[in-house]
């Protein structure tokens, strides 16, 4: 009996603390630390998909609290704009660097008749505030609307004031039908 004592406490050690902890072989240590580890992992995970903590998550609300995405990159996109187009992400990003320019810049694709749209603004946005962006999902669905939106900007990069861009955009879309009852840009 004496020899299964002593044979017991060669398999217990004293660590730092004075505390009595068994020894292990290599494999047994290295297991025995992998275990809670990938249990913590585990839990981390089913918290995040059951609080729904992922970063693209709430994208697929149309609202989103922040100035503008140009400006503040935790602007979310609703789903339907990052299901989108690559044409029509870049629109709706314009949309929300420029909503000032796009207010005076009608829209051809009727709209203004069944949505009651006062200008290409309100196919991309309803709310652009302080505290938050109110997307419209029209212009996601609407090539004319991501065309005139598209064309702005490139007229815009190439220096053309806002008069000059709206005279295009009636030159060009004009025969689609009629256009939105926009404003003119001030002079």
């Amino acid at each position: 009996m004496v020899r299964r004592k002593k044979a017991r406490l060669r398999l217990v050690r004293k660590d730092r603390l004075g505390v009595s902890v068994p020894q292990a072989g290599g494999l047994l240590s290295v297991v025995a630390m992998l275990v809670p580890a990938a249990a913590v992992v585990a839990v981390g995970v089913a918290l995040m998909v059951v609080l729904d903590l992922r970063p693209e998550a709430g994208r697929d609300r149309a609202t989103a609290s922040a100035p503008v995405a140009a400006e503040d990159p935790a602007v979310a996109f609703p789903e339907y704009v990052l299901a989108a187009s690559p044409r029509t992400q870049e629109a709706y990003r314009f949309a929300l660097e420029r909503p000032e320019a796009l207010q005076y810049i009608p829209c051809y694709c009727g709209c203004g008749a069944h949505s009651g749209h006062k200008s290409v603004h309100d196919c991309f946005l309803r709310q652009v505030g302080p505290d938050i962006v109110e997307f419209e999902e029209h212009g996601a669905s609407c090539d004319m609307c991501v065309n005139i939106v598209l064309d702005v900007k490139e007229q815009l990069a190439q220096g053309k004031s806002l008069g000059e861009i709206r005279s295009y955009i009636d030159a060009e879309y004009a025969r689609f039908g009629p256009g939105t009852d926009t404003p003119l840009p001030p002079e």
